[in-house]
């Protein structure tokens, strides 16, 4: 599963790299398909109710 991962990550980064994208859309790219635990970054924004860690992971990637 995590060579899985890998390889999609470099395909966003190829992906991007060939469109000419600006700095600003690949960080968008690489925090939106950045893990957590194995888990999509996504999947944590969509529970605001959880307290703890992850809350303070998710406020430090907002500020960046």
């Amino acid at each position: 599963m995590q060579s899985d991962y890998q390889e999609t990550t470099w395909d966003i980064i190829v992906l991007a790299s060939v469109r000419g994208a600006s700095s600003l859309t690949f960080i968008f790219l690489a925090l939106q398909f950045n893990t957590l635990k194995g888990k999509p970054f996504d999947t944590y924004q969509r529970r605001p109710q959880e307290r703890g860690p992850k809350k303070a992971i998710l406020r430090s990637h907002k500020i960046l």
